[in-house]
């Protein structure tokens, strides 16, 4: 800082009426720190939890798509309570052929070294999983997170899609979840059909002659019939009522006193029931019950028209139980049409799930950034312009030794969109750009920045290395005075509970996306023990008595973590709103991800063990994840690197619950920034374009410069260097930057 503007802060200082310590107690016990260790280890497979329900589970129900880039579909289904598998099927709901692609890790073919083969039939819109022996199903869940979704036509993706997973080899139908299978057996009567199926059972699931209720379970099975094949209707018991008379609608007993659901009435002059579905090749004239070929019973039963011969395709026709054939060829059953599912006698693990994919918009508007990233804050007040956007600012502490030491400012920064060699530039209103309450212990650390009272000002939580005390500064902005704590009588400011040991660091503070609070994350670099603390914040309760910590909710997490392992980021990797852990590990050059939850309760509150997994390593332990943010708004976190020995900067495109995307990767060195004195303090949107820009600071000449970042549309929309200016240029180099990302890095 220049030494005007020190001085000015220190005349602030002496106006000031406020007393310039933080208020201390001494109440309460520190966190625990003896959790019951599970592991050594930081990472494990890329398996998730069981899921007590068996068969397929934690099934996200929705994600949002843009652009064209190959998309993971559901990082964290789990298969549990089934032993082997010989297959599994994706399948793509509300289909469109010329858009539509599924993989795995964006390859529509390959196979596994387990020896699963996988192939994505472009014409149907179905991703095949086949081995020829059984394999375990924890082979078949991996390759299942690994399952993508592409389109073609970013700028008219179409209507949301259904993404279906089944276990097995046959497909789940998305409108209810049953599967069915056509099984060839040449000339087989109905009743023969129908005990067939009594011995079949698929996936605990029982099976039955299909029932055919609505027209898009017709079209599911029309597409997957190879010949004339029975099916599960009869008006054997009454000439002309046709019934269901197998599966869940074979048990009806309320229909005019029938046993199965009545749908049609009469021959092919007949009427619907209740308009209920019926699919008759009427053009044909069925129903008929003809009696032609010495039939003396007529035709009582249903199949499927899959014999052109027969009728139109996919009609249904009336036949009778058994019959010579040999002068109606081309009406000889084929098979039969086997349905499974919804038996109140199924005892069977869930065997299909389905997730709903949301097309947001095209790329480069400002979507949802993922929980926990940077890219809007920190905000300490002014006005937004006319797009209710408001310029991010940069916070300030000193932890020097000299005159000015202790003490804390705010810049407002302004952004020119028609500058295009210098559009970041420091705003010289005294309400924005200013000193703020000091602080004059250095112990005191800048530890996070949330909004906890959600007025839209960020406010700022603390912790004290040398006595363990904690804090949080509740911020206000006043149209006259401009940013500050807010000290009034019915302030929230307030102490936190203390946590006397100081090898415990507060990693960071964001929010688990729906509780009422904030969550702050800890980590003891002594122990190797790893905590989460939530509050409860009321809005109608006035002063400190507003926030609250929920001890039920703050749990130490299990296990413990080796302390050469360091969590480089708390944010959303897998898009379920919930910030997960980003760990490196400065001695070996690894890196991990443990995804986090919501359970607060059993002996693994917060995260399980198998939701632990690697990321690609890097060697060389001059590369530092300089900040974790969400630079394409896809709401999956991405993370930023800076390798202090070379000066290289590069970018991880990260993909939902696994590693980078190559297509969204790559270096960031135009311009070049070979002096490592120059560090990245973290990243902000200064632009209100949705794109996370970098703020710099230089510690040895005391220089400071934005960059404003883009998605280059001539690369793929890659994350790439737009424009940058220096801000300021300052010669004490004890002041550091705080806000937008505070961290431990003390210079």
């Amino acid at each position: 800082m220049s030494n005007s503007l020190k001085h000015q802060l220190i005349d602030y200082y002496q106006s000031l009426s406020l007393s310039p310590e933080l208020p201390t107690t001494q109440s309460n016990p520190p966190i625990s720190s003896s959790p019951t260790p599970l592991s050594a280890s930081s990472s494990s497979s890329s398996a998730v939890a069981a899921d007590v329900s068996g068969g397929l589970g934690n099934i996200s129900g929705n994600i949002n798509y843009r652009g064209t880039t190959p998309q993971v579909v559901d990082s964290d289904l789990t298969i549990t309570n089934v032993g082997t598998l010989n297959g599994a099927r994706v399948l793509i709901g509300n289909f469109d052929a010329s858009k539509d692609r599924l993989g795995i890790d964006g390859a529509t073919n390959g196979s596994s070294p387990d020896g699963v083969n996988w192939n994505y039939d472009q014409s149907r819109g179905v991703l095949t999983l086949d081995s020829a022996t059984a394999l375990s199903s924890d082979v078949y869940q991996g390759l299942l997170r690994r399952v993508t979704y592409a389109n073609t036509d970013a700028a008219n993706p179409g209507a949301a899609r259904n993404i279906q997973f089944s276990l097995g080899n046959l497909l789940a139908n998305p409108e209810n979840g049953h599967f069915y299978q056509f099984v060839t057996n040449e000339g087989i009567s109905w009743n023969d059909a129908r005990t067939a199926t009594n011995g079949l059972n698929y996936l605990g699931k029982q099976g039955y002659l299909a029932t055919i209720t609505t027209q898009a379970e017709q079209d599911f099975i029309q597409s997957r019939v190879s010949g004339n094949g029975w099916i599960g209707a009869s008006d054997a018991a009454v000439e002309g009522d046709w019934r269901w008379v197998t599966g869940p609608e074979g048990l009806a007993t309320n229909d005019n006193g029938g046993t199965g659901q009545l749908y049609w009435r009469g021959n092919s002059t007949g009427a619907a029931i209740d308009g209920r579905y019926n699919n008759w090749d009427l053009q044909r004239g069925e129903p008929n019950n003809s009696t032609d070929g010495g039939k003396p019973d007529g035709e009582d039963y249903a199949h499927i028209v899959g014999n052109a011969n027969a009728g139109n395709i996919g009609k249904w026709n009336d036949l009778p139980n058994q019959q010579d054939y040999t002068n109606f060829i081309g009406y000889r059953p084929q098979g039969y049409v086997v349905e499974y599912g919804g038996l109140a006698t199924d005892s069977s693990p869930t065997v299909s799930a389905s997730v709903t994919l949301n097309f947001t918009g095209t790329v480069g508007n400002a979507g949802t950034p993922a929980v926990g990233t940077s890219s809007r804050v920190p905000n300490f007040g002014g006005n937004p312009d006319v797009n209710g956007f408001n310029t991010p600012e940069i916070l300030w502490r000193n932890y020097g030794n000299g005159s000015v030491s202790g003490e804390n400012a705010v810049w407002g920064i302004n952004y020119d969109a028609a500058n295009p060699t210098n559009p970041f530039s420091l705003n010289t209103d005294s309400r924005l750009t200013k000193a703020i309450r000091e602080v004059k212990d250095t112990n005191w650390e800048i530890e996070g920045l949330y909004d906890v009272d959600n007025n839209g000002i960020s406010d700022i939580f603390w912790r004290n290395y040398n006595t363990g005390e904690n804090a949080v500064w509740f911020m206000i902005f006043d149209a006259n005075t401009g940013i500050d704590v807010d000290v009034s009588s019915t302030t929230r400011t307030q102490t936190l509970r203390p946590v006397e040991d100081t090898s415990w660091e507060m990693e960071g503070v964001t929010n688990f996306g729906g509780s009422s609070g904030p969550q702050i994350l800890w980590r003891n670099y002594r122990t190797g023990d790893i905590a989460i603390w939530a509050y409860n914040y009321d809005p109608n309760v006035a002063g400190t008595g507003a926030l609250t910590l929920d001890l039920n909710r703050s749990k130490t997490l299990t296990p413990k973590v080796p302390t050469d392992w360091t969590i480089e980021g708390w944010a959303d990797f897998n898009n379920d709103a919930i910030p997960d852990i980003l760990w490196r590990n400065y001695r070996t050059g690894e890196n991990a991800i443990w995804k986090l939850n919501n359970t607060t309760t059993g002996d693994n509150p917060y995260f399980n063990v198998p939701d632990g997994y690697v990321i690609t390593p890097i060697a060389d332990t001059q590369w530092e994840v300089a900040d974790v943010i969400d630079f394409d708004a896809d709401g999956v976190a991405d993370i930023l690197w800076r390798n202090y020995r070379t000066g290289e900067n590069a970018i991880w495109g990260m993909q939902s619950g696994g590693d980078y995307n190559l297509a969204k990767t790559n270096p960031i060195n135009t311009p070049p920034v070979t002096d490592t004195q120059w560090r990245l303090e973290g990243t902000a949107d200064f632009t209100g374009d949705g794109v996370p820009d970098w703020v710099w600071r230089n510690y040895r000449t005391g220089e400071d410069a934005i960059w404003r970042m883009k998605r280059d549309a001539n690369d793929g929309n890659r994350y790439a260097f737009d424009g940058g200016s220096f801000i300021y240029q300052g010669i004490d180099i004890t002041w550091e930057i705080e806000g937008p990302s505070p961290s431990r890095d003390i210079i």
